[in-house]
């Protein structure tokens, strides 16, 4: 009888739980329905807000940096334009005269023929050295030679040139120097070889901006 009553109190406690789990299943079931969002969020959703997250910083950062960039770049045309406008006209031009706005062929021909002819010498020929260049006049021989490049500020070019000249003796050969040195375009004498009498051969360095 003993057992049997055991029995009867296991049924009945089945029974009774039974009865508990049905009458909250509805609670367990959203229970374990959060346990499983939980888990959710922070194994996959959560990573992907912060990866997200982190990269809206990173690009914001990275617009904040151009417009700083932007901002101070333009800071910097500004003070150059105001620079400039403050140039008188006749500085401008000079300017223009040392360091020229373009590498030109025909105008550095025209040039070192004008002061040559001034002393009544003849320019039989001009070489001009430069990488890439081209020229159209027959008298001007356009070779390529890095050799001997020398550091310059940004935005400067040089070109160099190499004058075959004839018709001079001493004192017209010094005078022609002094008009190099006076041209107001910057120009440096790199290298005079005396070949024969009355024939001389220039290499020499002029220098304009590459615009």
């Amino acid at each position: 009888m003993s057992d049997a009553f055991k029995n009867l109190n296991i049924s009945k406690g089945k029974r009774a739980l039974s009865l508990i789990i049905y009458k909250y299943s509805n609670l367990l079931a959203i229970f374990l329905l959060l346990i499983i969002l939980l888990i959710s969020f922070q194994l996959i959703i959560k990573p992907k807000y912060d990866k997200m997250k982190n990269t809206s910083v990173e690009i914001e950062k990275r617009k904040t940096e151009e417009i700083d960039k932007l901002e101070t770049y333009l800071a910097q045309l500004k003070s150059f334009n105001k620079s400039y406008n403050e140039v008188s006209d006749n500085d401008k031009e000079r300017m223009s005269r040392i360091i020229p706005g373009n590498g030109d062929y025909e105008d550095l021909m025209a040039e070192f023929e004008n002061i040559v002819n001034k002393r009544n010498l003849i320019l039989r020929s001009v070489e001009i050295k430069k990488t890439g260049a081209a020229a159209s006049n027959k008298r001007v021989k356009v070779a390529s030679n890095e050799e001997g490049a020398t550091s310059l500020p940004e935005g400067i070019k040089e070109i160099i040139l190499s004058l075959s000249i004839e018709g001079a003796d001493y004192d017209t050969f010094k005078r022609l120097m002094e008009d190099f040195e006076k041209n107001l375009r910057i120009t440096d004498v790199k290298k005079i070889d005396f070949i024969d009498k009355g024939r001389v051969s220039l290499d020499v360095s002029v220098y304009y901006y590459d615009l």
